[in-house]
């Protein structure tokens, strides 16, 4: 789902659910976490999976945003991300790179790591769970 090498059943029948870049407005190979649709399908499976398996825990590893070659690519600027960004900041999101379009991007993704511990302890209090997180500042570019 973040777009590395494993094959990604939701974003294979769900184009229209990707991170879209900042500049060219191209969809790239990475789940938008703030996709409502994204969302239902996501925490559906993490939930059925932790109950329906007998699992010590869940390791959440790296989960990022798509890595872009130039900052004014950054993700995410679908629809769905324009209207939370105007929702939280009472204005239209900019599409360029700037420490609040950062802040969005990091208080997105720890809303949805929060909301996927929820997910998984709600299916099964005892399963523990471990997050990897990146120790990035700004967007992720690929040298």
């Amino acid at each position: 789902m973040f777009g590395d090498e494993t094959y990604s059943q939701f974003l294979h029948h769900n184009h229209h659910y990707r991170q879209i870049t900042a500049e060219s407005r191209e969809a790239v190979p990475a789940a938008c976490i703030n996709s409502s649709e994204f969302h239902s399908y996501f925490f559906e499976v993490v939930e059925r999976t932790v109950a329906d398996s007998k699992i010590d825990g869940v390791f959440l590893d790296e989960p990022h945003y798509y890595p872009l070659l130039a900052e004014s690519e950054f993700t995410c600027v679908c629809e769905e991300c324009q209207v939370e960004y105007e929702r939280l900041y009472s204005e239209p999101m900019s599409f360029d790179y700037s420490k609040r379009i950062e802040k969005f991007r990091e208080e997105s993704m720890l809303r949805f790591l929060n909301d996927t511990c929820r997910a998984i302890k709600s299916a099964s209090t005892s399963t523990e769970v471990a997050v990897c997180v990146l120790p990035i500042e700004g967007p992720t570019f690929v040298p």
